[in-house]
């Protein structure tokens, strides 16, 4: 029997694989290959607890102990913005061409009030693969020990279709049409809303779980209204200080494309609700994607 080539293995466990499609990567510049999730924690094990010990050492030096901030490490939406929508990022490149990214992201939250999430992570396929550490703060002076590397410019760095959402030019007429669909469907959804519900006054309290929402929906769907424009509703569940509740968002798809493979959207309503009724009203036309959840 002839030698087989080329040969894909684990860097971790050394299990061989077939094809290098079965291999998880995290180092948008390193051939590093993992067979699972959990050789890749195993491999980086001891790095998370380096960047471990070297928070617990700038807290000491600044005087700053454990915060109750720290709770919200871990919770959807804080972490997600953190991830997708970062007001900063640091890139931290080594003489051996490695690189990892810190986004520093800054809250004022109605329950937390202001504070900044610090997440250093490794980058592939322009987007964040593996988070390395979080440190959520109060303290400036201990964000700013994170501001280290060369800061990223989000205009020249190729990562940052990672990062950000592209944006197109919308020209006027357009965005005419989308402010009177806004009105009539804003005008329906409060008229079909029941008296329980989130009092349209506090819709801007909920303004964190958007992005999440477009970025990671339990169901899509899509129908044309009554001019005959693809409608999207991105419909997904969240929690918030223990209510169960969904947020919508429902889009205008344009007819441009961002780039290969991704089209154009303008939000034109977002709200949540407790409502079971007002969900089951929103899963209008095809169901893109998504399991129906209860």
């Amino acid at each position: 029997m002839p030698l087989k080539s080329p040969l894909y293995y684990c860097i971790e466990c050394k299990k061989i694989v077939n094809d290098p499609d079965d291999l998880l990567f995290v180092e948008e510049t390193s051939s590093r290959s993992f067979c699972t999730e959990g050789c890749i924690e195993s491999f980086y094990d001891h790095i998370v607890q380096n960047f471990d010990q070297q928070e617990k050492k700038m807290r000491k030096e600044l005087f700053i102990a454990k915060e109750d901030i720290e709770e919200v490490i871990g919770q959807p939406a804080f972490m997600d913005q953190a991830l997708r929508r970062p007001d900063e990022v640091w890139k931290i490149e080594s003489a051996l061409d490695e690189a990892y990214y810190t986004f520093i992201t800054h809250f004022n939250d109605q329950k937390w009030g202001e504070f900044s999430l610090v997440v250093c992570c490794f980058v592939y396929d322009n987007q964040p693969s593996f988070v390395i550490s979080v440190c959520a703060t109060r303290s400036m002076k201990l964000v700013e020990q994170y501001r280290v590397g060369e800061k990223v410019d989000y205009q020249e760095d190729p990562s940052k279709e990672g990062f950000l959402k592209q944006t197109v030019e919308v020209d006027e007429k357009v965005l005419t049409e989308v402010e009177n669909k806004k009105s009539v469907e804003l005008a329906k959804m409060l008229e079909e809303r029941s008296p329980a519900d989130i009092p349209f006054e506090n819709f801007n309290l909920f303004d964190d779980y958007f992005e999440p929402t477009l970025n990671d929906p339990d169901e899509v769907y899509q129908h044309n209204d009554e001019e005959g424009d693809d409608i999207l509703t991105y419909i997904k569940a969240h929690e918030r200080e223990g209510v169960s509740f969904y947020y919508f968002i429902l889009c205008m798809k344009l007819d441009k494309t961002v780039r290969e493979g991704h089209e154009a959207l303008i939000p034109i309503i977002s709200f949540p609700t407790i409502d079971g009724e007002i969900y089951r009203q929103y899963q209008r036309g095809e169901q893109l994607s998504g399991k129906l959840k209860n």
